[in-house]
């Protein structure tokens, strides 16, 4: 599938702590939900730093490279 779903997978990899987390809520029994507050405000940040990142990755490159980040062609 190429980088299509590469590019796809790397996305999902940045929702998914999001659903875990919302799983652990609804299974957690304490009493006070400090603790899910501070995952929540590292995840956010950790998310935009790799946004961020990203951008600037996306920024540093090749823009004819660009494409291949987002085709179906795989490799020999």
């Amino acid at each position: 599938m190429g980088g299509a779903v590469f590019s796809l997978s790397i996305f999902w990899t940045q929702i998914f702590p999001f659903v875990a987390l919302q799983f652990y809520e609804d299974t957690d029994d304490h009493t006070g939900h400090e603790h899910v507050h501070g995952i929540i405000n590292f995840l956010a940040g950790s998310a935009m730093l790799w946004m961020v990142l990203n951008i600037i990755f996306l920024c540093t490159i090749d823009m004819s490279l660009l494409p291949t980040f987002f085709s179906t062609k795989t490799a020999p």
